[in-house]
């Protein structure tokens, strides 16, 4: 007699599955993080500046929102390739970088907005530093799962 085949959604089959579905997800993530990134530089110029309760630097909001940008791109580059950590964070630090500065040029469209390299930077400045969190949080899970001794 043969064996009778495995229930569908176990085994092997199904972690892929589940691989490719995280993967997924974190790829919907970071496209509409860019969605929502796009809607807000096509915002007038005034509209924007409105919504700036705290009367913040634009650097510091070019930062902050690249920097979750950086975050959630570094996530789906790390949930859909087996890569070291240093090429998922060039990765997405390039992928933030680079929409940053199409933002940039989009920007040049937008009645009351125009283009800077300065933006660009913050925006480049704001993915690296999520970088740099990832980094010391791959750090602390590594430390707390092989902790050091001391003497034996």
């Amino acid at each position: 007699m043969r064996p009778l085949p495995p229930p569908a959604g176990s085994g092997a089959a199904a972690g892929v599955s589940a691989a490719r579905r995280r993967a997924a997800l974190a790829w919907a993530a970071t496209i509409a993080y860019m969605a929502v990134l796009f809607w807000l530089s096509s915002r007038p110029g005034g509209t924007v500046s409105r919504w700036n309760f705290l009367k913040l630097p634009d650097y510091v909001l070019h930062g902050a929102a690249y920097m979750g940008l950086g975050a959630v791109a570094h996530l789906a580059f790390a949930v859909s390739f087996r890569w070291p950590f240093w090429k998922r964070a060039a990765a997405a630090l390039l992928l933030s970088a680079v929409y940053g500065v199409g933002d940039e040029f989009h920007q040049a469209f937008v009645p009351g907005r125009d283009p800077s390299w300065q933006d660009a930077a913050a925006d480049a400045a704001g993915a690296a530093l999520a970088q740099g969190l990832w980094w010391g949080r791959q750090a602390r899970d590594r430390k707390r799962l092989h902790p050091t001794r001391i003497s034996e």
